[in-house]
């Protein structure tokens, strides 16, 4: 449990380098709602389902699961652009839908996409 917990550390460490700072360009244009950290989460968990079950062609080694959520965390980051980004067509929660749904698409990706890296 802890060891998950870590990698999840990791994730949400390389997600603030990149948030971060367009959450301080964009604060004043837009509204920042606390379920936007479900972007933490769901993603995570998504690729952290694929790990646990092992559906890879081989097992992922421990540099794998250092440079995954790592990869992971920045796509969650920088997807705040999107969040910056005005857009007068879509409803928030709807665009935070988008948000959530195209980063488990990415978490999918670095998971199938990575290959086994050797320790």
């Amino acid at each position: 449990m802890a060891d998950w917990l870590l990698l999840w550390v990791v994730h949400g460490v390389v997600a603030g380098v990149f948030a971060v700072p367009l959450w301080i360009v964009g604060h004043r244009t837009t509204r920042w709602r606390p379920n936007e950290l479900l972007t933490l989460v769901i993603p995570f968990s998504t690729w952290a389902a694929f790990v646990f079950f092992d559906l890879s062609a081989g097992t992922k080694t421990l540099a794998n699961l250092v440079i995954e959520p790592g990869l992971l965390g920045a796509a969650v980051g920088l997807s705040a652009v999107v969040h910056v980004i005005p857009d007068g067509r879509q409803s928030w929660w709807r665009r935070a839908g988008w948000r959530i749904l195209g980063l488990c698409v990415v978490a999918g990706f670095v998971y199938w996409l990575i290959p086994v890296i050797p320790e």
